[in-house]
């Protein structure tokens, strides 16, 4: 007797609705000195750093293919700029159709799906009303830190010297954050990345905030053992103890009871004793 009750495996069906033009893998440029690693709903996208003087092999996939392109180097040197890139393929969008099946549409053209990923969008257009429904998103934070999409398959010197400017404007206001910061907290675990990035990629060694930004070793508190510790801190966020530092910059908890005798010595030497 046949069981009553069947077991179905859930089925997709996929169609391709865009042409093989759009599934072309499409750029995405950046002039930033500093890696970037961008999460989208496709997945993340990691943007290698435009430091082509350092050599660093970083692979360059071919997201239609589904390949290393062993023979392409993502730095690159044009009109005299120095830039790094990555490629970005068409994505899918996916529509349920009952319980048992997925439709799976290949719709989001290469371009469009790498202007999504920066936050950018072209202008959308209904093609039965020949009408505009959308207006085009023209900038965003990545776009500003030196990141955009060229309009052929490489960026022309236009688009590349508009997206140094755009970098250096954006080193402006992070190396003027960062010293906002140091002047309100003077901590280094409060200056923001991107300006510690624009410092050493401006030589600003001389800048307060740049010097001995991590510690060479993990510290911890010296009374806890807590992680989330760093040098200058005066008591410990987590036991609230009180802590000083020896001369060569070591932390101590003041009331460590196998320090007490030297901590009595010393006061009595600041008093003279």
């Amino acid at each position: 007797m046949a069981d009553k009750h069947l077991a179905f495996r859930p089925r997709s069906e996929f169609r391709r609705t865009i042409t093989p033009e759009e599934r072309r893998p499409k750029k995405i440029v950046s002039v930033w000195p500093g890696f970037l690693q961008i999460m989208h709903p496709s997945g993340y996208v990691h943007i290698p750093p435009c430091k082509p003087e350092e050599g660093v092999a970083y692979p360059v996939y071919d997201p239609v293919a589904k390949k290393v392109l062993a023979d392409v180097k993502p730095h690159r040197v044009e009109h005299g700029i120095p830039y790094s890139f990555v490629l970005v393929g068409p994505d899918r969008e996916r529509e349920d159709a009952g319980e048992v099946v997925t439709k799976v549409y290949e719709s989001i053209s290469s371009r469009r799906h790498a202007m999504d990923v920066l936050g950018l969008a072209d202008a959308g257009y209904d093609d039965l009303e020949e009408r505009q429904v959308a207006p085009p998103v023209k900038t965003s934070s990545f776009f500003e830190q030196g990141l955009f999409v060229p309009e052929g398959d490489d960026p022309s010197e236009k688009e590349l010297r508009d997206a140094v400017l755009r970098r250096d404007r954006w080193m402006d206001r992070a190396i003027k954050l960062g010293d906002g910061f140091w002047n309100q907290y003077h901590r280094h675990d409060m200056i923001p990345g991107d300006a510690l990035i624009a410092a050493k990629f401006r030589n600003l060694s001389d800048r307060p905030w740049c010097q001995d930004v991590r510690p060479a070793a993990e510290m911890r508190c010296p009374a806890c053992g807590d992680r989330d510790f760093s040098a200058g801190f005066k008591f410990c966020k987590a036991c609230r103890n009180t802590i000083a530092y020896d001369a060569d910059g070591t932390p101590y908890w003041v009331d460590d009871p196998a320090r007490k005798p030297d901590r009595v010595l010393e006061v009595l030497g600041k008093r003279g004793a």
